[in-house]
């Protein structure tokens, strides 16, 4: 039977967990690449702009291979307020390419905002307790927000959105 000192002992104990480190690690990046690999199977939304008074923008992006066509199946819904059911529904037209975003702007945002857009709406005015929700033929497929619930401007705490929070003195 052969007795190992403990100085080797240690150093095959380094080894071994420098190898299972280096397993872990090889998994992890293994995993990591196979969910940055995936492709989108259709639209969301990318990007949300709430900008002072008229400065609202949602950019959507087709992570899919192929473009789609916007006309007749898409919407985008708003739940104002933390109502149960839209209080807008603007139609999408249009179309997106493969990798490729699209802006809906508020028609009355700036000049920068709008020269950024794809489509424009003056039926588009929401703010932080609002409900943003993009519809595909009658199925959501994505969601900003929480329908039917109002958080008092986006959950922000202050005297002029929170009744139960005292002003600053």
């Amino acid at each position: 039977m052969t007795v190992l000192s403990p100085f080797r002992s240690a150093i095959w104990l380094k080894i071994a967990i420098g190898l299972l480190v280096l397993a872990l690690s090889v998994a992890w990046l293994a995993l990591a690449g196979s969910r940055a690999n995936a492709a989108s199977t259709d639209l969301f939304f990318s990007e949300y702009v709430e900008g002072t008074s008229t400065n609202k923008a949602l950019e959507l992006y087709n992570g899919t291979a192929s473009a789609i066509s916007l006309d007749g199946l898409y919407t985008v819904q708003i739940f104002a307020n933390g109502s149960a059911s839209a209080t807008a529904t603007i139609p999408l037209v249009g179309s997106i390419g493969a990798s490729e975003a699209f802006v809906l702007a508020r028609a009355g945002a700036d000049a920068d905002l709008l020269a950024r857009a794809n489509q424009t709406t003056s039926n588009f005015l929401f703010n932080g307790n609002d409900a943003i929700v993009l519809v595909r033929d009658g199925v959501t497929l994505d969601v900003i927000g929480q329908i039917g619930t109002d958080r008092g401007m986006g959950g922000r705490r202050s005297s002029n959105t929170r009744p139960d929070v005292a002003p600053p003195r």
